[in-house]
C-alpha cells in the first residue's frame, strides 16, 4: 500500500470541496436532522467559502492518497486563520476527515501526525482541535493520540447551537 500525503493545489477546488461535504456527512448525517445537515453543508462547504479557505495563506488543506485514491484530508491553521484560539504558540487542526471507505485503516492518525510533525517545524508549542461532545469515537481516538480536553466553544450547526470540546497536545521538542 503506497500512502502519500501532499498539498491541496488550488486547482482542486472542486475536489476538495466534494471531498469535505462527503466526509461530513458520513460522519455526522446520522447524528442531526436532515434539514440540520443540508443546512450546514451548504453554508459551509459553499464553494466559494471553500476557495476563500483554501487561498488564505494562514490555512493548509493536504489531501491523503492511498494507491492513488484520494481517502481523506486534513485543514490546518495558524493565526489568525485559527477558529478559536489564536494563540501564536499553536496550530489548530480544524478537520480531520477520511471517507468511510477507508476508516480503520490508521489513515486519521497519519493525517494528524502529518500536521504535529508541521507544527514542530514551526516551532510551535502545541496543537489544539474542537470536536463535537457527541462523537465519542474521535474523542478516544484523540486521546489515544495524546490530546487532552482543555476547554469547550460552541459551535453552529444550521440553525442549531452544539458543543464542541476543546483539546490539545503539548508537542515535545
Amino acid at each position: 500500500m503506497n500512502i502519500l500525503i501532499r498539498l491541496c493545489e488550488p486547482n482542486e477546488i472542486q475536489i476538495l470541496r466534494d471531498l469535505a461535504c462527503k466526509t461530513y456527512d458520513e460522519s455526522f448525517r446520522a447524528l442531526n436532522t436532515p434539514e440540520t445537515m443540508d443546512a450546514y453543508l451548504q453554508e459551509a462547504f459553499d464553494l466559494e467559502k471553500v476557495r476563500a479557505e483554501l487561498a488564505n495563506p494562514h490555512s493548509w488543506f493536504y489531501f491523503l492518497f492511498t494507491d492513488d485514491m484520494l481517502a481523506g484530508y486534513i485543514k490546518i491553521n495558524q493565526t489568525p486563520a485559527q477558529t478559536d484560539i489564536n494563540d501564536e504558540q499553536s496550530l489548530e487542526l480544524e478537520r480531520i476527515y477520511v471517507k468511510r471507505a477507508f476508516k480503520r485503516r490508521g489513515f486519521g492518525k497519519l493525517l494528524i501526525e502529518h500536521a504535529e510533525k508541521i507544527a514542530k517545524s514551526m516551532g510551535k508549542q502545541y496543537v489544539w482541535l474542537g470536536v463535537w461532545e457527541k462523537n465519542s469515537a474521535a474523542i478516544v481516538f484523540y486521546k489515544e493520540m495524546g490530546y487532552e480536553v482543555f476547554d469547550r466553544h460552541t459551535f453552529r450547526m444550521g440553525e442549531e447551537l452544539q458543543s464542541d470540546l476543546v483539546m490539545k497536545k503539548i508537542l515535545k521538542p
